[in-house]
């Protein structure tokens, strides 16, 4: 048992060997990650259990809005990813006053982007969800649920945004801390605002977007106290390189956007997907809607792994370090695949007992056990190519992790639609999918890893690692 521990990073090795150090490295950035993450599901997951006592409206209206959700979420990781990555990088190279400038310049940005976001989406709320085909109750309630969430986005992207700059220095925890704060307050006020107790207005839905939203701008609020002190190696402080300068921003973005538009790719193919899920029914979609934070649950260590990897190639690049960088991929992806299996095994044995949890209707809770088991078969898949995709963006590589992944999820599309409009497959057929079609991207990012010059075989086994070569956390 003791030797399974030191394998998983969660004990000091046994030894000092640079495969057990590169371990422990990316076990102890990741599992944060990992915690926080699932922090910031469990608020989707609390919102999602409160409002299922509404109503079956209310929650595949909830359900409908989080699709949008998503997609600004998407947008922010076009500054989060980019901020991220050369953050780590010019952490990993020394340079700790270009890693502080580029965090103001990343938080500036990320104000910028939110502006728009907020005023279309109050503007555009109701033709949005219009967009899904819902029926009128579940898109008044879904329309009026995005409003407030857009209203309130300024939390959201400064809580990614500073996140994503404390990831990139080697500092998980304040963001994972932040998360407790922020569901702490989801949880308390849901209760208070959903069901109206103790004299506050009952709100319904909409309460469900109001609790969301403080926990958030609480959460954003710490991580900013924290960037703001001036023994941080990232500090913030000082009124001196906030003012957007476009050669920053390109950089960023040059890597921001191309990852950003792999997410929003993906999330347009879930909203699709949720279209055709819609002709199935008001059931079948809130079966959906609880479907999909099961897969935001399965998606969590292995999104926390690939950020880690991301984080660690990133310093590895910074140090000149090739060597580092494999060998942090190669532990990245076997814990990946390890962590989300065993998700996948706990998916399909317990598809019902976890269906009853949000739902009493039989027919949704058999649509949703249908659809667990076949996300617990597609596992393994998710996590090498998440760590695979987040390694090669470690790199300053966001463009092959994008044509990839967007090919494989739009994919999907037009063999989902055979199978529920011609073939009558329910909901875990067309989760199936993703498992059969997912073979291909696994051997595609494979090949590609093993020819990158920061990350090949060839270019580790040729570096010479020196004292000064050894990348790690700056905070």
């Amino acid at each position: 048992m003791s030797a399974l521990r030191r394998w998983l990073g969660f004990a000091p090795p046994s030894d000092t060997s640079e495969d057990a150090v590169v371990r422990r490295r990316v076990v102890t950035l990741a599992w944060p990650v990992v915690i926080e993450g699932l922090l910031q599901t469990a608020i989707g997951v609390v919102d999602t259990f409160f409002v299922a006592k509404v109503s079956e409206e209310a929650l595949a209206g909830v359900g409908t809005a989080l699709q949008l959700v998503f997609i600004m979420i998407v947008v922010m990781s076009a500054v989060s990813i980019g901020a991220s990555v050369l953050v780590a990088q010019a952490v990993g190279a020394g340079e700790n006053d270009r890693a502080r400038g580029l965090a103001k310049q990343s938080l500036t940005l990320g104000a910028l982007v939110t502006i728009p976001m907020s005023v279309l989406g109050v503007a555009f709320a109701r033709p949005a969800i219009d967009l899904f085909g819902v029926e009128p109750a579940v898109a008044e309630i879904g329309a009026s649920y995005w409003r407030i969430t857009s209203l309130l986005a300024f939390g959201m992207t400064g809580m990614y945004v500073a996140s994503a700059v404390l990831r990139g220095a080697g500092n998980t925890k304040i963001s994972m801390q932040s998360a407790i704060l922020a569901n702490i307050i989801n949880a308390v006020a849901a209760w208070l605002l959903i069901f109206g107790n103790l004299g506050f207005p009952e709100l319904g839905a909409d309460g469900s977007a109001w609790a969301a939203a403080s926990g958030r701008i609480a959460a954003f609020g710490v991580m900013l106290v924290v960037l703001f002190r001036p023994a941080t190696i990232i500090s913030v402080r000082g009124w001196f390189g906030w003012r957007p300068r476009l050669a920053t921003v390109r950089r960023v973005l040059r890597i921001g956007a191309p990852a950003a538009t792999e997410e929003l790719a993906f999330s347009l193919s879930l909203a699709v997907l949720t279209v055709l899920v819609a002709m199935l029914g008001t059931q079948a979609l809130a079966a959906q809607r609880i479907a999909f934070n099961a897969l935001s649950l399965a998606f969590l260590p292995g999104f926390g792994v690939a950020l880690a990897a991301s984080a660690l190639v990133g310093q590895s690049v910074g140090a000149r370090d090739p060597r580092f960088g494999r060998l942090a991929t190669n532990a990245a992806g076997q814990y990946a695949t390890v962590w989300m299996s065993l998700i996948g095994v706990i998916y399909f044995l317990a598809a019902t007992p976890i269906m009853r949890a949000f739902s009493d209707d039989p027919a949704v809770i058999a649509t949703g056990a249908a659809a667990l088991r076949a996300l617990a078969v597609s596992q393994p898949i998710w996590a090498i190519t998440m760590v695979w995709a987040g390694a090669l963006r470690g790199t300053g590589n966001a463009t092959f992790p994008l044509v990839v992944n967007a090919i494989w999820s739009w994919s999907v599309i037009p063999i989902c639609w055979v199978m529920i409009t011609l073939l009558d497959y329910g909901l875990g057929g067309v989760w199936l999918v993703y498992a059969i079609t997912g073979i291909a991207p696994v051997i595609v990012f494979r090949a590609r890893i093993n020819r990158d010059r920061h990350l090949g075989a060839a270019a580790a086994d040729l570096a010479t690692r020196s004292p000064a070569a050894n990348p790690g956390p700056a905070d």
